[in-house]
């Protein structure tokens, strides 16, 4: 599970455009939180944050291709 974090991190990182910089930013916070909370043993918590950031990075994926 923790490599899933790093590949996702590595891979958020790759878009890097002004227009989704803000939003990228926010769902990186997320995934870190959903780390911090993998790795403390509260799976719950880390779920709900992970569901987060997903659909942050949905709403980054939807605003670069309508921006490009």
């Amino acid at each position: 599970m923790l490599a899933s974090f790093k590949e996702t991190k590595r891979i958020a990182k790759t878009n890097e455009s002004a227009t989704t910089y803000a939003k990228r930013e926010k769902a990186l916070g997320k995934l870190g939180k959903a780390r911090k909370y993998f790795k403390k043993g509260q799976q719950e918590k880390s779920v709900v944050e992970m569901e987060k950031a997903v659909s942050i990075f949905k709403e980054i994926k939807v605003s670069y291709h309508d921006f490009m």
